[in-house]
């Protein structure tokens, strides 16, 4: 046996479940990129580890029944709720499945991941991209949930069909947060004027009364734009709105904003 056979075989030894669950669910290609190797070289560390059609089948079944259920948190309106559902406007995916749909929720933030995971009751899956850089993906299988997410206007084509979306009433901001820590950022320029940019359909911002409104300017491709200003106070507002009550965010963003001078 190769020493790179060898050290790669037990790697997927280490993390086994993790490993098959991206070959079940992705193929041998993912699982190859998950291992960093060339396809073949893949299905040779599979064959080395004595894996067959027939125990993939029963891993794939497994892993079905593993992932059937999870907690019912998008029921209702919660800080939480409309958080995520920003997020996976943003970030997220409905994919189609054999028979049924599951969400994708893919990123590399890995924190604000790891709280969504917990808030599901569910575990991440590590997929390195193909440029290097690792990624995190939450795959939602529960119809129940599946269908709840559906019913509030996330679709398969979101950029087509996203403008059915049923905003969460009195968690609006929540759900704000949500798609700027998918979506969106805040820089600065060399002069030190602000700019805050969130990437998506600008009738979810403009059809509720936001404050600073006025201030929104739409651009290409979409994406809601604060441009390049001296108001600090209307960057500071915007800011205050975002994270009020805040549970869940990206910490690296919110400190951006904490970082504006007084």
């Amino acid at each position: 046996m190769s020493s790179l056979l060898e050290t790669k075989t037990e790697e997927v030894e280490q993390n086994k479940d993790s490993f098959v669950q991206c070959y079940v669910e992705g193929g041998r290609e993912e699982f190859a990129i998950k291992l960093r190797v060339r396809t073949k070289f893949g299905d040779k560390i599979l064959m080395n580890l004595g894996f067959t059609k027939g125990t993939i089948k029963e891993q794939r079944n497994l892993f079905k029944r593993r992932d059937k259920s999870c907690n019912s948190i998008m029921d209702e309106w919660t800080p939480e709720s409309a958080y995520i559902l920003g997020y996976i406007l943003g970030d997220g995916a409905l994919v189609p499945g054999r028979n049924k749909w599951l969400v994708r929720i893919s990123s590399t933030d890995n924190q604000v991941m790891e709280d969504m995971a917990k808030l599901f009751g569910l575990t991440l899956e590590l997929c390195p991209r193909e440029d290097g850089k690792d990624q995190v993906r939450l795959n939602i299988w529960d119809y129940n949930t599946v269908l709840k997410i559906k019913s509030y206007g996330i679709s398969h084509r979101k950029s087509i069909e996203g403008c059915n979306l049923k905003l969460p009433e009195g968690n609006y901001n929540h759900f704000v947060r949500g798609l700027f820590d998918s979506d969106g950022c805040i820089s600065i320029s060399k002069r030190g004027y602000y700019r805050i940019s969130i990437a998506g359909h600008p009738s979810y911002m403009l059809s509720k009364d936001l404050y600073i409104t006025e201030h929104w300017n739409q651009e290409i491709r979409n994406s809601l734009i604060i441009r390049y200003t001296d108001r600090i106070d209307v960057i500071r507002k915007f800011g205050i709105f975002l994270y009020e009550g805040s549970t869940i965010h990206i910490n690296r963003k919110r400190n951006r904003f904490k970082e504006i001078p007084k």
